[in-house]
């Protein structure tokens, strides 16, 4: 039984951001009193921490906020110098090991998968003992430990610590791992090739858990590729009717590989929403990518999903180095042909890890004031063809032409998605307002 928070002795630790991850529950278990900071304003967030006094930190920092995200910690740092900083994430796999002596106002850079890495420092494990992590030694050298090996056993871990309620969309991780490694993807670095699946029983005792704590009836599996095991999706969609869950969930799918009768399962199971990864339109560019699917793949994954009215969202990236006007036109009508219910537009980032990265370096693609934080903005690097610019007016034009379009308006219409009536209304505004904008500058 857990120690409540006015018994504890440990101390305390606070995570500077809510994504239902294990690593609050990695404290709680290790009898800390644990906080969890649910607002977007670092403002409010450093007076939440300053009212807490943690005595531990841990941030999970994301490529694309990794200058915001860092230097709200160094100023964390200078109003509590005694509060020792963790941090994990994408950024720190592939950081060479001055990470801490660089940034001194962290105390520990996690390397790999965090949950027993952040146990082993809560229980004060010495840290020449601490598979997977970056620090600075007593002699202010720098030092990275030996990698930590991956979790076999998913199901050890404990349930996410939520907050939650019944109109919440919970995410559910149900496996992780990817064989493909796939170009411009960072799963199979972060995660490994080998996919590991939580078992059907505990995964279903977590979404029961959800229902009965917080109310929660809608989820998100998430997975880096969910599809890997066709029979252990098949159970779970088995175990979700046997149990009579009544939940709606989505997931993201790899193109050719849902069947007739697995997306019949998956729709009586409660499934409304897959998202594909259709990545292009452009069969070279596909082909390039090493991610194994074609054209056909796409256009039947689509058609299995709409026979079974499972709303689909399929997703595109520009700015892959091969990119060309032929072939970001291609993914235009392309998207603008399967018309499925919703479509994303994304550019495509060389984040550090994937081959892309490698291959914009060694092509001399990628400029020497790279900065991932401009990715929400547009591209940040350039294709053999096209200019940073010309990607993200290719982005921009994408979005205009699939959602202000008569056919899909009245689609919109027709179903009374009053979700999609707001976006498409948000998309067409903005489009207007940025067309004002360029006559005036004209």
């Amino acid at each position: 039984m857990t120690e409540s928070p006015e018994n504890r002795k440990r101390g305390k630790v606070y995570f500077t951001q809510y994504n239902a991850s294990y690593l609050p529950s990695i404290a709680d278990a290790c009898g800390y009193e644990i906080k969890i900071n649910i607002s977007s304003s670092i403002e409010l967030m450093l007076n939440d921490i300053l009212e807490f006094s943690p005595d531990f930190i841990v941030s999970i920092i994301r490529f694309k906020f990794y200058k915001p995200q860092m230097e709200a910690l160094a100023k964390i740092k200078e109003l509590l110098p005694k509060t020792k900083i963790i941090v994990t994430g994408e950024p720190f796999l592939t950081y060479n090991n001055n990470v801490t002596y660089e940034n001194p106002f962290i105390s520990y850079a996690i390397t790999g998968e965090p949950e027993y890495t952040l146990r082993d420092i809560l229980n004060g494990t010495p840290d020449n003992e601490i598979l997977g992590i970056c620090y600075t030694d007593d002699n202010m050298q720098s030092v990275k430990n030996e990698p930590r090996p991956f979790i076999d056993n998913l199901d050890e871990l404990p349930f996410p610590i939520r907050i939650a309620n019944k109109n919440s969309v919970e995410y559910i991780e149900v496996s992780r791992g990817c064989p493909h490694h796939c170009f411009f993807c960072m799963a199979t670095p972060l995660r490994g090739k080998v996919v590991r699946y939580r078992s059907v029983e505990n995964v279903i005792n977590e979404i029961k858990f959800c229902i009965k704590k917080y109310g929660v009836t809608e989820f998100v599996f998430k997975a880096d590729n969910i599809c890997e095991d066709r029979c252990w999706l098949l159970n779970l969609c088995e175990k979700i009717i046997e149990n009579k869950l009544n939940i709606n969930w989505s997931t993201n799918i790899m193109p050719g590989e849902i069947d007739i009768e697995l997306a019949k399962l998956m729709k009586k199971s409660g499934c409304v929403l897959c998202n594909i990864g259709a990545e292009s339109g452009s069969l070279s560019i596909l082909n390039n990518i090493e991610k194994h699917i074609s054209i056909e793949d796409i256009k039947a994954t689509n058609k299995i999903l709409k026979q079974n009215k499972i709303h689909v969202n399929n997703c595109f990236m520009f700015g892959l180095p091969w990119e060309t006007e032929e072939t970001a036109e291609e993914t235009i009508k392309f998207a603008l042909e399967l018309n499925s219910d919703e479509a994303t537009f994304n550019i495509a980032s060389p984040f550090p890890g994937t081959k892309f990265f490698v291959y914009t370096m060694l092509n001399r693609l990628i400029s020497a004031d790279l900065d991932f934080t401009n990715s929400i903005k547009g591209a940040i690097v350039r294709t053999h063809k096209l200019s940073k610019e010309k990607i993200t007016e290719y982005m921009h034009q994408a979005v205009r032409r699939y959602y202000i379009r008569p056919k899909y308006i009245l689609k919109t219409l027709f179903t009374l998605n009053f979700k999609l009536i707001v976006r498409m209304m948000k998309i067409y505004f903005s489009a207007f307002n940025k067309n004002n904008k360029d006559k005036k500058k004209i």
